[in-house]
C-alpha cells in the first residue's frame, strides 16, 4: 500500500522548495541579466566607434589634448550607462507593479461572478442564517482567534487557517464565511493581529474546496505552506522589533 501523504515541515521550509524558486527566478534573472549585458555592449561599442577617428589622433595630440579625449569618453560613457539604468529600472518597477496588482487583484467579472455563486448557492444563504446564532454563542470569533492567518480576497471570502508543528501538522480551515461573515472574520483577527493575507486564487480554493474544520488537501498544501512562510517571517520581524 501507498504511504499516506502528510503535510510535512519541509513545506514550511525556505530551503526545501529552493530548486523549484531558484528555477523560475533564475529565468527571468537571467533574461534581465543578458538584456542588460548586450545593451551595455551596444553603449560601449558606439562610443568606441563614434571615438575611433579621435583615437587614431591621439598619437600626434599630446597629453593635454589626450587627457581631454579620454575624460570626455568616460564622461559620455557615465551618461550612456546611468541612462540605461534609469530606464531598466522605470521598465522593471513598472512590470513588478502591474505583475503584484495583476496576483492580487480580480477583475471586475471575477468579482460579480463570484458574487453570484455566493448569493445562488443555498448552502451559502443557509450558511448565512447560521452566522448569528454562531456569532451570538462566540463559536466563530473562538475560531478567528485559535487561527495563525486569514485567507481573504479583496471584498467576499475570508477563511481562517490553523496550523502547529506537533498539535496540528496539517493545517486545516478553523472557520470561514463570505460577505458580511467574512468582514465579521476580519475584523476578529485584526483586532486580535492574527495576520489578514490577500490571496484570491487560495482564498477561493480553501473556501469552496475545504469545509470547517476539515484538513486542507494535498493540491493546496504548497500555496499554504507558501503563506504560512511568510506570516512566520512577518512574527519574527515583528518579535525582534520588540524590545
Amino acid at each position: 500500500a501507498s504511504k499516506a501523504i502528510g503535510f510535512k515541515s519541509e513545506h514550511i521550509n525556505p530551503v526545501s522548495n529552493f530548486k523549484q524558486i531558484f528555477s523560475l527566478h533564475s529565468v527571468v534573472e537571467l533574461c534581465k541579466s543578458s538584456l542588460k549585458v548586450i545593451m551595455l555592449s551596444l553603449i560601449f561599442a558606439f562610443f568606441f566607434y563614434y571615438y575611433a577617428s579621435t583615437f587614431r589622433a591621439l598619437p600626434y595630440c599630446g597629453l593635454a589634448c589626450g587627457l581631454l579625449v579620454v575624460s570626455s569618453l568616460i564622461k559620455w560613457l557615465w551618461v550612456g550607462v546611468m541612462a540605461f539604468y534609469i530606464v531598466v529600472g522605470i521598465l522593471d518597477y513598472s512590470f513588478q507593479y502591474y505583475k503584484i496588482r495583476k496576483d492580487l487583484k480580480m477583475s471586475k467579472d471575477d468579482v460579480k461572478q463570484e458574487h453570484k455563486d455566493l448569493e445562488g448557492d443555498p448552502q451559502m444563504k443557509t450558511r448565512r442564517r447560521e452566522m448569528q446564532s454562531e456569532i451570538q454563542s462566540g463559536s466563530l470569533a473562538q475560531s478567528v482567534k485559535q487561527s495563525v492567518a486569514v485567507v481573504r480576497n479583496p471584498t467576499h471570502i475570508a477563511v481562517c487557517l490553523g496550523y502547529h508543528p506537533t498539535d496540528m501538522p496539517i493545517p486545516r480551515v478553523l472557520e470561514k464565511g463570505s460577505d458580511a461573515q467574512a468582514n465579521y472574520i476580519v475584523n476578529i483577527a485584526e483586532r486580535n493581529c492574527i495576520p489578514v493575507v490577500e490571496n484570491v486564487e487560495l482564498a477561493r480554493s480553501l473556501f469552496f474546496e475545504v469545509e470547517r474544520g476539515d484538513k486542507i488537501p494535498e493540491t493546496l498544501f504548497e500555496p499554504v505552506a507558501a503563506l504560512l512562510r511568510m506570516v512566520m517571517k512577518i512574527d519574527y520581524a515583528h518579535s525582534t522589533e520588540t524590545p
